[in-house]
């Protein structure tokens, strides 16, 4: 992304494609309308009680180094889903009918260490609205042990990516919740800054 310039998609008033597509899925959603409601009851009650229940497990089961490493690898692997089938549909206010709801569903990031404010921004601002852009979609932003896009330069170690990626994941708990939010909030020059009025206080 580079300083001052602001990437605007033109508008075609002339396409018909949004309103086709609305018009086709239609019937497709209200089928499985029902459906999708019960699996929504249903996995906000299991994610967060299966993180809860892995967290209860560490504490209790974690004098013993090796159940310490299971633990922790579990809810490094349950922290994602927990975000992404709780946070994120509530920030898409498509978890709950009431806004409210969605709005104090997205805390629930918070109390697993996350920062609900900058994922908010991070997440709907500035990947929705630049998906698999190179300098603008922020989840691209380079790293140099994941190579996500093909502008970024390329090492040994990605041929073999696919491979060591569910591995590192394992760690996505300790990355974010030590490393991601504070490196996007603090540092100058990261592109969530780069986007972003940060609060004062």
């Amino acid at each position: 992304m580079q300083a001052g310039r602001k990437l605007i998609f033109p508008k075609d008033s002339s396409s018909e494609f949004y309103f086709d597509l609305k018009k086709r899925i239609a019937p497709l959603l209200g089928r499985y309308s029902k459906k999708a409601l019960w699996m929504t009851r249903l996995k906000i009650i299991f994610y967060p009680l299966c993180y809860i229940a892995a967290c209860i497990l560490l504490l209790t089961e974690g004098h013993q180094l090796s159940w310490f490493y299971f633990f922790y690898a579990l809810l490094g692997f349950l922290l994602p889903l927990t975000v992404l089938n709780i946070v994120h549909d509530a920030l898409h206010h498509s978890l709950f009918k009431n806004p409210r709801w969605n709005n104090m569903a997205k805390y629930f990031l918070d109390l697993l260490g996350g920062n609900s404010y900058v994922w908010h921004k991070r997440h709907v601002l500035y990947h929705h609205s630049f998906t698999n852009i190179p300098g603008w979609d922020i989840d691209l932003e380079k790293k140099k042990i994941f190579r996500l896009s093909p502008t970024d330069k390329l090492r040994k170690a990605h041929r073999y990516q696919h491979f060591y990626m569910p591995f590192v994941y394992l760690l996505f708990t300790l990355h974010w919740v030590v490393f991601r939010d504070f490196k996007d909030y603090f540092h100058r020059g990261s592109m969530f800054r780069k986007k972003t009025k940060v609060p004062a206080a």
